[in-house]
């Protein structure tokens, strides 16, 4: 795997750490959009 991809690789997986842990947090289902819940979080 070149470093790029492997580097995408990595944003994804913590943007979605990221998420669900908020998600978890807030106590909010996955329709609400991540842009909303870093609203709702800060």
């Amino acid at each position: 795997m070149d470093n790029k991809s492997k580097n995408s690789n990595e944003f994804i997986t913590i943007y979605n750490e990221l998420d669900d842990y908020m998600r978890r947090e807030l106590n909010q289902d996955h329709w609400v959009s991540h842009s909303e819940l870093i609203r709702k979080y800060v």
